[in-house]
This record gives structure tokens, C-alpha cells and sequence, in this order.
């Protein structure tokens, strides 16, 4: 519940909910990504085996999810620190920048030891895709006694119940699926 969310940001002050991998240590298709170039063409995007360098002045060691919680001190100093247009500038043509950005970004910033032990996603991962598992209520025990504060990944389409059940614990309208006209 939001109430949940409070007290956990209040017990943990100016902590930011950052996942942290090293990068070194994932598998060689995704520690490669820095280095080789990706554009978007239309609605796709184009891998490339061109390689580049690193500039020297971004340290590129980290990666992890997209999702955080992150306090406004850091937001503060994203927004004025001369090192996220270059991180910006350089993850423009890298394969899932938004993977990487805000882990090298917290590294390089006055705020990287204020980092929490979690990032308080809960999130299911079975190894095959390139995706997060849908939690149906099969996993709903799991979900019931999580202390995370948010869940990924819930679709209606595979198990309305889990986001009836989810919405009637914080007590919220359950969302209703937009159709689209043909």
C-alpha cells in the first residue's frame, strides 16, 4: 500500500532503490552492449557488430533493472550534473540504455553510497526470453507475502485475478483494458 511505501521510504531516508549488477559478471551478450553500436530504424532496432571504445571519463560497470525508486537529492543533481549528458550522449547508439544509465550514472555521483540492499521490485525471471514472467495466481502465496513494494509483471489477459486481488489490497479500482477500435 502506499502507507507501506511511506514507511519504508521514512525508515530508510535518502536511500536510493537502485538494482546493481556488475556488468562483469553477466553473460557475454549483455557485458558486450556498451561497446557495440545500435540504432533505431523506424520501429526496430539495428544491432551492429561495430565496435567503439569506451570514453575514459565514463565508467561503465554496472547494470541493472529500469525500474527504481530514487530520492529527489538524486534526481536533483541528475538533472544538473555535467556527467548525464554524457552518459546520455553515449548511450544513445547502446542497445537497452535504460539498463545501464542510472546504475553508472548513481556510481558517478555523489550519492553512491547511498544505495538500499534492495530495489524493492518483485520480479520473476524464468531464463528463457528476454522478458519477466507474468505472475499468475499459481505464484500468488509468493506475491501475498512479498515485502516488495512493487510487482512486475501482471497482464489481465493471462490471469485477471491477480490484479483483482492486487488492487483490492491497496484498495484501489481494478484497471479496466482499453480496447482498440479497428
Amino acid at each position: 500500500s502506499r502507507d507501506a511505501i511511506l514507511d519504508g521510504l521514512r525508515a530508510q531516508p535518502g536511500l536510493n532503490h537502485i538494482r546493481m549488477l556488475r556488468l562483469d559478471e553477466q553473460p557475454f551478450n549483455v557485458r558486450r552492449r556498451p561497446w557495440l553500436m545500435s540504432f533505431e530504424l523506424g520501429d526496430r532496432l539495428l544491432k551492429t557488430p561495430l565496435p567503439r571504445p569506451l570514453p575514459r571519463d565514463l565508467p561503465m560497470a554496472y547494470k541493472g533493472s529500469w525500474w527504481h525508486v530514487i530520492t529527489r537529492e538524486f534526481c536533483e543533481w541528475l538533472v544538473d550534473a555535467p556527467e548525464t549528458g554524457r552518459y546520455l550522449d553515449f548511450f544513445r547508439h547502446v542497445q537497452a540504455p535504460d539498463e545501464l544509465i542510472f546504475q553508472n550514472l548513481i556510481m558517478a555521483s555523489p550519492y553512491k553510497g547511498r544505495l538500499a540492499d534492495d530495489y524493492r521490485h518483485l520480479v520473476a525471471w524464468s531464463g528463457t526470453g528476454g522478458s519477466p514472467d507474468v505472475f499468475t495466481m499459481a505464484q500468488w502465496h509468493e506475491l501475498e507475502s512479498s515485502r516488495q513494494w512493487f510487482v512486475r509483471k501482471v497482464d489481465e489477459t493471462v490471469d485477471r485475478e491477480v490484479l483483482e486481488r492486487l488492487a483490492a489490497r491497496i484498495g484501489a479500482a481494478v484497471p479496466v483494458m482499453e480496447t482498440v477500435a479497428a
